[in-house]
């Protein structure tokens, strides 16, 4: 099978080629809004000087696209775990087929904040269960994914650290 231009493609390629990248650009735009620009810290800092005005931002971006949901909800999480010298892993790929892994977003660490009672080893179990299944075993062997838990018996803990879960 062969694929061939019509002509008229052929004959106005460049003026094409010109609209394609424009039309790429402003597509992205429509749909991001202002957050490429949020990779400078002086326009974050803009952005941020006026809390009001801040959160209607938010609200307006937000409410835009699902991935700007994403976006604004991961980075506000990120900033504030930051200040706890945390670091975030944006996992709303966890539960896909292949086991958690976003290239995009490997921080090396990963944090479910869940407000997890783990009181018997059948529940803790089950949550490691669901952590081989959700993230690759390197994040696992590494020692990359914690878990914050609110509530822990002393047993089950003792039983999380001889699986090396931290």
């Amino acid at each position: 099978m062969t694929y061939e231009l019509l002509d008229p493609y052929l004959k106005f390629a460049p003026e094409l080629c010109k609209w394609i990248r424009e039309r790429i650009k402003a597509h992205i735009t429509m749909r991001l809004g202002l957050v490429p620009q949020f990779h400078d810290a002086r326009t974050r800092l803009e952005f941020a000087s006026s809390a009001a005005s801040f959160q209607e931002l938010l609200t307006q971006h937000i409410n835009k696209t699902p991935a700007n949901f994403e976006i604004f909800s991961f980075a506000v999480l990120k900033v504030h775990l930051d200040k706890f010298a945390c670091r975030l892993y944006r996992d709303t790929r966890t539960s896909s087929h292949d086991g958690g892994v976003d290239l995009s977003t490997n921080f090396g660490v990963v944090y479910q904040i869940k407000k997890l009672k783990l009181l018997t080893e059948a529940a803790a179990t089950s949550v490691y269960t669901e952590l081989k299944e959700n993230f690759d075993q390197e994040r696992l062997h590494e020692g990359n994914v914690i878990l914050v838990i609110d509530d822990i018996s002393r047993d089950v803990k003792q039983y999380l650290i001889s699986m090396k879960v931290q």
